[in-house]
């Protein structure tokens, strides 16, 4: 479904009918997707399309994984996948690390913003890897390193958008034991007094001990208290913070 249809008429079905032309197109798409996926069972399909429109329940069938927007600027598309996650799981998400200056708004966005705002959705990269310098190769590959390891976590993991305002955003991901949690923080506007922001996280064990860096608190603490997270030191600085039961 690559873009809206307009103008549509089909000459092989009478005038009555032309309301049904596309539930028809979509019934179509599926039938021949079924195909697909019953000759090659193990070839994963991504959804893709201009405009809106992307996600449907029974596509995601078909295509487990969707691009849910041609935007790839770090800053809009926290705003995009923060409000495609209110429907859809992330795990559905497709989200890259993209080029700054980004080829669409020109915006400048430092490595950290374009890395951990990919950290979202299904992690993956959009970018030239000849215009990297060493230090954005070097922290890329840590970083990727660290999705991996901790893929089971973003994907499949409890979900929480914790904040969501014009100043920044923040979010995180409970493993179902409840032993670990990972909480990323983008700051997404410029201010003049760059203060640091309290994170109240969710899904925790209450009365469990938790290890943040080096500070253990029960999850209660961390769940009412927060966590204190100084302000951005540069501008669209993002950060991740790992939690893990002790």
């Amino acid at each position: 479904m690559n873009r809206s249809i307009c103008n549509l008429y089909s000459a092989a079905r009478p005038g009555a009918s032309q309301g049904e032309l596309r539930h028809r197109y979509v019934l179509g798409l599926y039938d021949l997707l079924d195909h697909v996926k019953e000759r090659y069972p193990r070839l994963l399909v991504e959804g893709c399309s201009g405009g809106g429109g992307r996600f449907d329940a029974g596509i995601l069938f078909y295509s487990p994984q969707i691009w849910c927007s041609d935007k790839t600027d770090p800053i809009d598309r926290v705003r995009i996948q923060t409000g495609t996650s209110l429907i859809y799981p992330v795990s559905s998400i497709s989200a890259h690390v993209s080029q700054s200056p980004n080829h669409q708004t020109q915006r400048e966005t430092p490595i950290t913003a374009r890395c951990y705002c990919a950290m979202q959705g299904a992690y993956g990269f959009e970018v030239d890897p000849s215009v990297l310098s060493a230090e954005e190769k070097a922290f890329l590959s840590k970083e990727t390193a660290f999705y991996k390891e901790n893929q089971e976590l973003i994907r499949n993991g409890a979900f929480y958008r914790l904040h969501s305002d014009e100043l920044y955003s923040a979010w995180s991901f409970v493993s179902e034991d409840r032993k670990k949690a990972l909480m990323i923080l983008a700051f997404t506007a410029e201010e003049a007094v760059r203060q640091s922001v309290r994170i109240c996280l969710k899904g925790l064990h209450e009365t469990a001990l938790y290890r943040c860096g080096s500070e253990v608190r029960t999850g209660r603490s961390f769940m009412q208290e927060g966590i204190q997270v100084s302000g951005p030191e540069y501008l669209y600085e993002s950060q991740k913070i790992l939690i893990e039961m002790i």
